[in-house]
């Protein structure tokens, strides 16, 4: 619930409860990310956040999205197949 550097107002909650206040998705290259409302008011699906969480994650293990998810949560869930790097590899029989 620390908030979060870059947007003082926002903390990691609200990207994963979409209550950001965040657009789904910028469409213009440059576009600044403007808050359509304000944090924790309302729901609204956004990508935005959950992409910038996925950043914001990297920059603080110093691991990249999918090594961090396997050493963090699918290894200790002993979820063996699951990844986010390219394709699952084969199941043993």
């Amino acid at each position: 619930d620390r908030p979060l550097d870059e947007f003082p107002s926002l903390t990691p909650r609200h990207l994963l409860s979409h209550s950001s206040g965040w657009p789904n998705w910028r469409f213009q290259p440059g576009e600044k990310l403007v808050p359509a409302a304000q944090p924790g008011r309302a729901f609204r699906y956004s990508g935005e956040g959950y992409v910038y969480l996925q950043g914001l994650l990297e920059k603080l293990s110093g691991q990249p999205f999918a090594h961090y998810l396997r050493d963090r949560v699918f290894t200790p869930l002993g979820l063996a197949s699951a990844t986010f790097e390219g394709a699952p590899p084969p199941r043993a029989e």
